[in-house]
Order: structure tokens, then C-alpha cells, then sequence
């Protein structure tokens, strides 16, 4: 890609590679960098601290101080002034969110200028009610919708930043942390190579994503972590993308572009791109930052586990063992496609993005972290525009870019002037999520109200998107609205557990039933993902990468819910646990146990047509408890149930 390219794709330019160890940095301003600003705060407040920077790549970026200005060490940090903060520190997310609005009503305007499409796909929605908005933002942010006592103190409540209070708060609940890990399991085991990974990095990577999330790492501190992982899978859940790839170069190099840039490079794997400048040796040097990634079988307490490992000694070409089988070289081949048999090309690591490379017999630890340090950098606008445009995506329904993980210089973008205004800001923040979360959830973007995608399948940019619930997330709502407690949620035993003893033996019978229908593996797969709630995520799961439009249920999935034995018990009225036997314990009249089924299930009141309806179903039935456990079984296989407005 020559310089022309690279300014049109927003490429940065980089200098020429230092000698030893000091390798290709993004061009800055000097002292300008997030490693130059932690050193000085650091030193400046208390040397005890320093310890907790990033060693790697304070020595590089002062050593390049040193290098370029022919100072020492000391002088140079006496020298140096503070730099100015962050623009988003000088503002609160209300004003970004406020500057995006402005923004995007600007984008739209413009769209609307420029099209000859039908003027009302350009109109702009009014903001939804409060309801609404509840249920919206529980669902994104804590993976649930909200209980009826949550809603009834929101909708009583008096302040006109309630909403924006709200976000505050469930920002910082510890489900937020959960609810975000699930999805970025989902991401990463999506696109898996090897069905293993479900089961050996479901638990780690949930676990890791959680803590980080909870304690507002940075995305970039995150995706270093992933991208420079080591360690057992059965620990260290940020290993999970490269196992997930079977530590393979080619793969691995496809999914960490695909997650962490929105790059599909995959593509020039064996051929140059058709659409994109990306050429087949940029692939393959891509791929040559990863050939001496490992993985490693090993026992852990008597279980059989995997550990990831770099590997830097070893034959440099492909060669065969005394049983016939080819050992992986420690330096990357790009196959000759005239002969697959031959060893191919050998290629040294390169970033396609800006061109900066590496030497041949560069160590593991360091092609991974100085792959890191390129893909995260701030003058790396793809870094940061793939997770905005994600993140956008969805909480509001409909992405910049669509698909999330298809962006590059070669692709169309709608409102680009917004999406490169909130990367800007998400860069400001530190790569702050928790940040990007408030932002956004506080645009009039996120609260207006919701639409369908017209027949044509055309986004509307002045509307929030319906959307299907995630496996985990329509599990969650199983739990509200069957009352389920919280801690049987979180363990991830979900309905399975809840057995009255004279239910016990019809229940034994029915999971044995289920046992004897899968083989050996699918039990063992079963068990390893956490009982119902893993089987639930098998069914009802789906890539969070897809367009929304392209993820349909399916007939098992519509029975599953009609017909699962687990489910029907919990409907029961006269079960001891159930929400039923609950309610109509402690409520009167039949217009409220309507209307408390109504804010469990969907999370509003009934209308009064639905009320009506409802009540003369009530008055005709046999009894009144198999009129409100039907009712109840309605309203979970409704199609508002399963969405998200």
C-alpha cells in the first residue's frame, strides 16, 4: 500500500525500524504517547507506582526519547512538561453524547440530500417512553430485563435525569461486567477451528472478561492481554482466541484482524483481495507473527488440560518426524499455491496497516507484543473505530459499518463523521468501555424509538433497531419472569434445579430421558458448560458478529420453548416455587395478577385491550389458575418476550 493509501484508509506513517530491539513506532509528537504521560504522572507522584507501567514499552518509547533528542534519561523526565488532558476529560459523557446527536441529525440531513431513496427513510424517531427505554437499557447492560420493583421506582421516580442516573448506575453493578464477558465469549468462540475451546476456556474467559471489565480495564489493555496470552486455558481465559484457532498462524491472524481491527483479511489468504487493497503476502506476513505459538497439553491436578506457550526454538523450515508427522517451523511459510507439497515461501512479520516489520528470529514474546502495540495504538484509527462501530451496533441496533467485523478502506460507512467523532473520544478516554457504554446510552440515538428495517433491508439511522435476545440474555429473562433466584441464575443451574420433592422422580425421569437421546460427548459437552444454561446457549445462541437481520429462529428453537419440560413445571400454580403460587398468594383481584405476569414477562402493563382480553379469558376458564398459567405460557413465547425494542 503506498502513502496515498494509507492517508485515504487513515494509516498512519511510521519511521524506519531503530536498531536491537527498538522497533517501528507510530510517527507522535515526542513525550506525546500514553506510556510518556503514565511515566510522568507516575514519577511525579510516587516511585512506588512505577512498577505497574508497562516495562516494554517505557524502555522503547524512552529509549527513542534518548535516541532522537541525545538527552539522558534523567534530563529528559525533568524536562518534560505534563501534556494537556484528554478532551473527554474536560467534558461529561451528557456533552460527547449531545456532540453525536448533533452529529448524526447532520449525517442523516446530508444522507437525505444526497438520496434518491424514499424521504421516510430518513425520518427521525421521537424518544421512547420509559418503559421502554427500562427494559432496553437492563437488557444491554446487565444481560436482564428489569424486575416489576425496578420498574415501579423508575417510573416513580421524579428527577428528569433519571434516565442518565440509571446508566450510571448499572454501569457500575457487577452483572454489567457478566452480561459484556458473555457477549465477547461469544465473539471469540464463534468462529472457532476446534469445538474444544467450548468447553476448556467457557468458564476462564467469562471469568476474565468479567474482572476486567468490572475494574474498567482499557479495550487496549484487553486486547494486548488476548493477543500476548500464555498460560493454561483452564486459568487464563484471555488465551481463548488463539485456542479457539488451535494456536494455527493463519487462523489466529484472521480473528485477532477480524476482532480487534474489523479487517477481513482472511480473504487474501490465498489470492489478493478482489475488493480490498490487501495483498497475499500481507496476509502471510501478518500470519508470520504467530508461527511459534504453541499449544501444549498437561495434567492440572489429575485433569488432562492445555497451555499456551511460545516456542522459539525448533526446526526453521517444516520438517517430518520418525512417525511420518510434520513438525511446525519456529518462522512462517506462505504455501506455493503451484505446489502445497513444497514448503512455500518463507515470509518475516510486517503489519499490513502501516508497514513496520520485524527481523527474522524475533522471540514470540516480542513479534506478539510489538503486534499488540501497533494494533493499539491511538494514531491507529481502525483499532478504535472497530469497537465504537461495535459497540454502536449493538446497543442502537445498526452499525456504521455493517457488518462490525467487514470495515476497511475499501468499504462504504453511513454517518462516518459521527463514528470518527466517538472514536476520537472512546481514544481520549483511555479506551475507556464503561465510557463508550455511558456515551452512547446517553444519546438521543439510543433513546428514541425502535423500527424494523424496511423490506429493502435499509438501515434508518433516526431509529433504535429491534433485535433478538443472545442465548444468555433470553436465559436471563426465563429467570425474571419464572422468579427464579438470582444465585441459581449466576451458578448457571438454572431451571433444572428448582424441584419440588414430589416433582423430584417426574424430573429424574425427564433429564434421563434427555441423557439417554445424546451420545456420550454431547452429555459430557452438557455438563462442562454449565448445565441448563450452557445447554441453553448451544440452542439458542448465535455469532454477535452477524447482522441482526441475519439471525432467525429456528422450529427446535420455538418448541424448545413451548415444550420444555423445565419450563412447563415452573409455569405450574401450584408448585411451591413458582411465581404463580407466588402471586396470587399475596394479590387480590385477577386484573393484578395480570398485570404483575405482564411486568415480569415483558416488562410494562397490559393495555387495557390486552387487560380485557385477558380478564374475560380469566372468567371462561376452568379455574383461574390454569387461565394465569396460560397467560404466562403466552406471553414467554411472545415475539416481544424474545426482543428487544
Amino acid at each position: 500500500m503506498n502513502q496515498a493509501d494509507q492517508r485515504e484508509a487513515g494509516i498512519p506513517a511510521v519511521t524506519a525500524a531503530a536498531k536491537g530491539s527498538l522497533t517501528t513506532q507510530p510517527s507522535m509528537k515526542l513525550g506525546d504517547c500514553r506510556t510518556c504521560r503514565s511515566m510522568r504522572n507516575l514519577l511525579m507522584a510516587s516511585p512506588t507506582k512505577i512498577g505497574r507501567t508497562r516495562p516494554h514499552r517505557a524502555i522503547g518509547c524512552l529509549a527513542a526519547l534518548v535516541a532522537l533528542l541525545g538527552l539522558e534519561i534523567q534530563t529528559a523526565l525533568a524536562d518534560t512538561s505534563p501534556s494537556p488532558r484528554p478532551s473527554s476529560a474536560n467534558v461529561t459523557s451528557r456533552d460527547i453524547a449531545a456532540e453525536v446527536d448533533r452529529r448524526l441529525l447532520a449525517d442523516i440531513a446530508a444522507a437525505r440530500e444526497a438520496s434518491t431513496d424514499d424521504a421516510a427513510i430518513f425520518r427521525v424517531g421521537e424518544l421512547t417512553d420509559d418503559v421502554t427505554f427500562l427494559r432496553r437499557v437492563y437488557l444491554d447492560a446487565l444481560g436482564r430485563p428489569p424486575r416489576p420493583t425496578e420498574i415501579r421506582g423508575f417510573l416513580n421516580e421524579p428527577s428528569p435525569k433519571k434516565r442518565i442516573e440509571l446508566v450510571e448506575r448499572l454501569v457500575e453493578d457487577p452483572r454489567f461486567g457478566a452480561n459484556w464477558a458473555n457477549y465477547w465469549r461469544d465473539v471469540i468462540l464463534a468462529r472457532r477451528t476446534d469445538n474444544r475451546a467450548l468447553v476448556l476456556v467457557n468458564r476462564s474467559v467469562q471469568k476474565y472478561f468479567t474482572t476486567a471489565i468490572n475494574e474498567n480495564h482499557g479495550w487496549d489493555d484487553i486486547a494486548r492481554a488476548v493477543i500476548t496470552a500464555t498460560g493454561n486455558v483452564r486459568e487464563h481465559g484471555e488465551v481463548a482466541l488463539i485456542l479457539a484457532q488451535q494456536g494455527k498462524a493463519a487462523e489466529t491472524a484472521s480473528e485477532v484482524s477480524r476482532v480487534f481491527l474489523g479487517i477481513q483479511i482472511s480473504c487474501a489468504q490465498c489470492h489478493d483481495h478482489p475488493t480490498d487493497p490487501w495483498k497475499r503476502e500481507q496476509f502471510h506476513e501478518l500470519a508470520a507473527f504467530f508461527p511459534r505459538v504453541r499449544v501444549r497439553p498437561e495434567f492440572v491436578d489429575g485433569q488432562r488440560s492445555f497451555k499456551l506457550v511460545g516456542r522459539d526454538f525448533g526446526p526453521r523450515r517444516p520438517r517430518v518426524n520418525k512417525k511420518g508427522r510434520k513438525r511446525p517451523p519456529i518462522e512462517h511459510y506462505m504455501p506455493a499455491l503451484e505446489d502445497p507439497a513444497a514448503d512455500g515461501t518463507r515470509v518475516g512479520p510486517r503489519f499490513f496497516l502501516t508497514g513496520s516489520t520485524l527481523p527474522l528470529g524475533t522471540p514470540d514474546a516480542e513479534r506478539r507484543g510489538q503486534l499488540a502495540d501497533w494494533i493499539i495504538a491511538p494514531s491507529n484509527r481502525w483499532f478504535a473505530r472497530a469497537y465504537v462501530n461495535r459497540m454502536w451496533a449493538e446497543l442502537v441496533g445498526w452499525g456504521f459499518y455493517e457488518p462490525v467485523d467487514d470495515l476497511g478502506p475499501g468499504r462504504d460507512a453511513d454517518a462516518l463523521a459521527t463514528l470518527d467523532y466517538l472514536s476520537a473520544e472512546f481514544v481520549s478516554s483511555g479506551h475507556d468501555m464503561k465510557w463508550l457504554f455511558r456515551t452512547i446510552a446517553s444519546t438521543e440515538a439510543y433513546g428514541r424509538e425502535s423500527r424494523s428495517r424496511d423490506p429493502a433491508g435499509r438501515k434508518q439511522l433516526g431509529f433504535n433497531s429491534v433485535q433478538p435476545l443472545r442465548g444468555d440474555v433470553l436465559f436471563d429473562a426465563l429467570v425474571v419472569a419464572l422468579n427464579l433466584p438470582d444465585e441459581l441464575a449466576a451458578r448457571g443451574t438454572g431451571l433444572a434445579s428448582l424441584t419440588d420433592k414430589k416433582d423430584a422422580g417426574e424430573a429424574a425421569d425427564e433429564m434421563e430421558m434427555m441423557e439417554t437421546q445424546m451420545n456420550e460427548r454431547q452429555r459430557r459437552r452438557r455438563r462442562l458448560l454449565g448445565g441448563p444454561r450452557g445447554a441453553f446457549q448451544l440452542a439458542f445462541g448465535y455469532d454477535p458478529s452477524l447482522p441482526r437481520e441475519d439471525v432467525k429462529a429456528s422450529i427446535p428453537q420455538a418448541l424448545a420453548m413451548m415444550n420444555a419440560p423445565q419450563i412447563n413445571r415452573q409455569l405450574r400454580a401450584h408448585r411451591r416455587n413458582s411465581l404463580l403460587r407466588e402471586i396470587t398468594a399475596t394479590v387480590a383481584s385477577e386484573g393484578e395478577v395480570i398485570t404483575e405476569l405482564y411486568l415480569r414477562c415483558l416488562s410494562r402493563a397490559p393495555t387495557v385491550e390486552e387487560l380485557d382480553i385477558c380478564v374475560d379469558y380469566v372468567d371462561k376458564a376452568a379455574t383461574p389458575a390454569e387461565a394465569f398459567e396460560d397467560l404466562q405460557w403466552s406471553l414467554i413465547n411472545s415475539t416481544e418476550f424474545r426482543y428487544r425494542k
